[in-house]
């Protein structure tokens, strides 16, 4: 039993570590071992590279069971990438609610891709991994980026599921921050000469020691955080937005820079080009601090998407309206590409906004208002003719939340509203639905919850069809793409 431990400590190491297997062979590395301990003998190169694959297949049945046990429904995240030698690989990330409401999440598989990578190979390859693990019914919804070939790949996944499993409930999600990429990256391509001043000082800079020493020296003087000199990327999210704000941060530095360097004053962007940078700056901040947002939160939703999309737009509206605003064009340019995604989004998010308690239907216009509730009872309606053992066993758990003073004031409430013992069960499905959502939604708004998940945890009793409802809709969207190893 002491060699197999010690075996599987090895295997554990050359995992983690990422150590070829060769390392057993290597005399230095044996040496070593058998100071430390002379009666260990190391498994050869091939008991190595056994050991691992099966300790692989023993984690991947594993994984089969514990997906099995899995009380609702999954979603995926899905991206392609390629690896430093030119292989590309297809991530395939799976999220989803466990029975104490903790939403859960780990990488399902890389896959290399030797093929061409369009929609239908890659729906071939999601396909195989949801047969192999047997998701199809379990899986809602694919979050991807805004590539056309993945787009491609969802339409023929979301056709096959349908077809061959009858589950109608399938969606595509576009990531929200890479939506938001796109629409600087559009607005951006109008970018004025006063921008491209910038990238070329901040250029020169970058490339020399001596004017980085330089105006780090100055920096000091001036009692400014010297902020290493960057350059825009076109694939690096906010990078023009970084440039130009250590431009700004750091501007009275450079301008003494400029008095000692010709070169550098020939690049100093001139008043009208400020204000310039100043109002582009406008239009870049709420993107950046949204994406920022949304790609460190614990567990974006689908309403702040829908949130922080509206706020940016109402932002880019105001200043397209400027007659003083120099950069009105990027605005609009921003503006439309935001609202081409939002016009993808919207159905979806509608549910979603008005059960997530810090929004309810404050993200709505008044026009909207009836429709968006209607849109929730048909849901409501739509579940109650479904099978839901599942659902309602994870409902049926004792909350382990102690927020027991709120729970006895929405049992107070419901008690208020129904009057009589019996109000319920003379009520249709519809009628008891309308009456849960209107009673959900007479509760003020809870800007201070920054956990809607716990929110439905503690209130699943008092709220249980539009719990389950949540739950459905929540699951759906994740704004993460797979990491790259």
């Amino acid at each position: 039993k002491e060699k197999v431990d010690r075996d599987n400590l090895l295997i554990t190491w050359l995992i983690v570590d990422q150590q070829p297997f060769t390392v057993v062979d290597n005399i230095y590395f044996v040496n070593w071992i058998r100071k430390l301990d002379p009666r260990y003998t190391l498994p050869t190169r091939q008991a190595t590279k056994q050991m691992i694959i099966d300790e692989f297949n023993y984690r991947r049945e594993r994984i089969h069971l514990d997906l099995a046990k899995i009380p609702g429904k999954v979603s995926l995240t899905a991206d392609m990438w390629t690896d430093i030698n030119k292989e590309a690989f297809l991530g395939l990330t799976i999220h989803y609610l466990d029975d104490n409401w903790k939403l859960c999440g780990f990488l399902l598989d890389i896959i290399p891709f030797k093929v061409r990578h369009t929609g239908i190979n890659m729906a071939q390859a999601i396909t195989n991994i949801l047969e192999e693990f047997n998701l199809h019914n379990k899986c809602v919804a694919l979050t991807t980026d805004n590539a056309s070939s993945m787009i491609a790949c969802s339409r023929i996944l979301a056709s096959e599921i349908e077809k061959e499993f009858n589950n109608l409930s399938f969606s595509h999600y576009r990531c929200a921050t890479h939506v938001l990429n796109l629409a600087a990256k559009q607005g951006l391509e109008l970018v004025s000469s006063s921008i491209e001043k910038v990238r070329n000082l901040m250029l020169k800079i970058k490339h020399s020691t001596l004017l980085c020493t330089e105006l780090e020296g100055l920096c000091e003087i001036k009692k400014i955080k010297y902020l290493k000199p960057e350059i825009d990327i076109d694939i690096r999210w906010n990078s023009t937005h970084d440039m130009l704000k250590k431009y700004e941060k750091m501007e009275v530095a450079l301008l003494l820079l400029s008095t000692t360097c010709p070169a550098i004053k020939e690049l100093l962007p001139n008043d009208d080009d400020k204000k310039q940078i100043q109002d582009t700056l406008l239009l870049l901040e709420p993107l950046k601090v949204t994406t920022e947002y949304l790609s460190s939160a614990s567990y974006p939703t689908l309403a702040d998407v829908r949130f922080y999309f509206n706020e940016i737009q109402m932002n880019l509206d105001f200043y397209i309206g400027q007659n003083n605003f120099t950069q009105s064009e990027i605005a609009a340019s921003i503006f439309q590409k935001i609202d081409e995604y939002s016009s993808l989004m919207d159905a979806t998010s509608v549910i979603s906004t008005i059960l997530d308690p810090r929004t309810k239907l404050n993200a709505f216009h008044n026009n909207e208002i009836q429709d968006a509730k209607q849109q929730v009872l048909r849901l409501m309606d739509h579940y109650q003719n479904e099978s839901f053992e599942s659902f309602t066993a994870i409902l049926a758990k004792p909350s382990t939340n102690n927020s027991k003073k709120t729970r006895e004031y929405f049992r107070g409430l419901r008690n208020q509203a129904y009057a009589q013992p019996s109000f319920l069960q003379n009520k249709s499905p519809t009628q008891k639905n309308h009456t849960e959502l209107e009673i959900y939604l007479a509760e003020p708004v809870d800007e201070e919850n920054d956990d809607p998940v716990l929110y439905w945890k503690t209130m699943s009793e008092c709220f249980q069809w539009l719990a389950i409802l949540y739950q459905k809709q929540e699951i759906e969207y994740t704004r993460k793409l797979p990491e790259h190893p």
